[in-house]
Formats: structure tokens, sequence, C-alpha cells
């Protein structure tokens, strides 16, 4: 078995890429989330608490249903132990899977505290799971900054699968981002840095050209619910499930989450994105996928730009 680890510019994507890792037969004890949440806009829904950014704590997610929304409602379903910790270095931060029984333990609730994990925080926390420890420093600096990392416990049969739905939902290329970061001062994650504020989070969104906010309560609901409209009036009467083209909507979203499209209209972006579901999905053919993928592309309601 070996760690494999994806970072996010937003929870809607690991929310997606864990629902992906999910279908792919992955038990739920295998699969790891922490998401930043700056605006406190998640743990709050939890339970309604204010968070104070400089206390260890930890609280489950008791609330279910519509309280919780759309996004935390379905990773409730998909995930083991979904919850709320405050990190030292990085702030109030969603936590499921075996990372939040190991950070949970670290700060004094539940079991699981581990000798790197005392020692560093998330840092040591991804040591101690088996991330080298050069790519625990981008990943736990890219949690500090308001991304969201998924890790995912594999074996070597399932890790080029894992790998490919992380990259399917355009898990963030750390080496580059780190190289950015570097090349403005930054020489390594550390659990003593202060967190980061929203506005230095906002900033830091504007880099990658991503969108300064996302409503993350609505955002998913909202295009789960346009996506099923859309295939009732245009794809039902071809025989195939939603749920085929379920793929082709994520992948015509996340092309629109892409920062290398932002400026680019449809004609510009096409022929890259033929060749890239080719490869992804050679046995399904474009021709059939491309109305889907271009209503995603033009139609999201709440795009990431």
């Amino acid at each position: 078995m070996k760690t494999i680890a994806g970072l996010f510019d937003n929870l809607d994507a690991a929310h997606a890429a864990v629902r992906d890792l999910r279908e792919l037969g992955l038990p739920s004890s295998d699969v790891s989330l922490v998401a930043h949440d700056v605006t406190g806009t998640y743990t709050q829904s939890l339970n309604g608490a204010d968070w104070a950014t400089t206390t260890p704590v930890h609280r489950d997610a008791t609330a279910t249903g519509a309280g919780m929304g759309a996004v935390l409602g379905g990773l409730a379903g998909l995930m083991v132990g979904l919850g709320a910790l405050v990190l030292p270095g990085i702030g109030p931060v969603l936590a499921a899977g075996p990372l939040a029984t190991v950070l949970s333990g670290i700060f004094g609730v539940g079991m699981g505290a581990v000798s790197g994990g005392l020692a560093g925080g998330l840092l040591g926390a991804l040591v101690d799971l088996g991330v080298p420890e050069d790519q625990a420093h981008y990943y736990a600096e890219g949690v500090r900054r308001g991304g969201a990392l998924v890790t995912v416990n594999a074996s070597d049969d399932q890790a080029e699968a894992v790998r490919g739905i992380l990259s399917r939902h355009y898990a963030v290329d750390v080496e580059r981002r780190a190289a950015d970061w570097r090349a403005n001062g930054w020489t390594g994650y550390s659990p003593t840095s202060e967190p980061y504020t929203g506005e230095q989070v906002a900033a830091e969104r504007r880099i990658y050209g991503l969108a300064e906010s996302v409503d993350p309560a609505s955002r998913y609901d909202d295009d789960e619910s346009y996506f099923r409209r859309h295939y009732d009036e245009a794809l039902a009467a071809t025989g195939r499930d939603f749920d085929v083209y379920r793929p082709a909507y994520v992948y015509g979203q996340t092309l629109r989450a892409d920062p290398r499209y932002k400026d680019y209209d449809w004609e510009r972006v096409e022929p890259d994105a033929q060749r890239e579901w080719e490869t992804r999905y050679p046995n399904n053919t474009w021709a059939d996928f491309k109305l889907a993928v271009r209503t995603a592309w033009e139609n999201v309601k709440a795009t990431i730009r």
C-alpha cells in the first residue's frame, strides 16, 4: 500500500475527486480530506460554532441533511469521521478519514497520535502516512494557503487509477506551485507560522486566476441540478443513464476551472479538450459526449475563473 496525495484549489474539486475514488471501490477508511476553511463557511454549518484560530480543537460533524449543505452532506456520506479542527499555522479546517484521526490524536481527542505528527502537525501527520517529507511540505503549505488536500491509501494495482482521478479533477502541480512560492521567499512549511487571513487567501487565488470566493454550500447542488435538467432535456433520449454522462459534465466543469483556459472561447479549448478526453476515456467517443462537456463549460452557474 502507498499514500497518494492530491492538492486542490477548492473543496468542490476535492469533493468530486472523493466521490470518484469511492466509485472506484476504495473504502472510506482509505480516503482522507483536509480542507482549509478560512471563512468558517463549512465549520459553522456543521454546528453553528464560532472558531478561534489559535486553539487546537476538534468537533465532530453531528448535523446531517439540508443543514449541512450539498457539499458537506455529500462528504458526510462518503467519508469516515467528517469533523472540524483548528490547526496551528493553518487555522480552521474540515478533516475526515485516517488523516483526521491522526490529527485528532495529536491534539488530544481520540487516539492515533504519533511522534512525527506531534512534532509537525499536518506536516508530521502526512509524513507518518507515508508522504515524502519534501512533498508533505508542499501539501501542508497548500492547505495553509486555502487549498483542500485528499490522500488515498492505495495498492499498487489501484495507484494508476487513483492518480488518474486526482488528475481528472485538476489536482495542483505542487512542484510548480512550490517553485512559485520559493521565488517569493518561501522556505518551507512551518506549523509556527501565522495562519493565512481571508485577504491573503483571496490574494493567493487571484495569482492563479481563481475566484476570490466560492459559494460552497450551493455551488455543487446548483451544478448537479443543472446537469440533470440538461440531461433530461437533451440526452435522456440516447438511452444512456445520467451517470454515464456525469464524467463529461464534471470534465467540462473542471476545464472551466483550469486557469490555462480562463480567457479562451470554446473553439480554442475544444481541440485540447478532445485530445485529453480521448486519452482518459478511449471507449467514450468524443462526438457522443461533447455536448455534455460543452454545456458544463458554458453554463455552469457558479464558475471558478
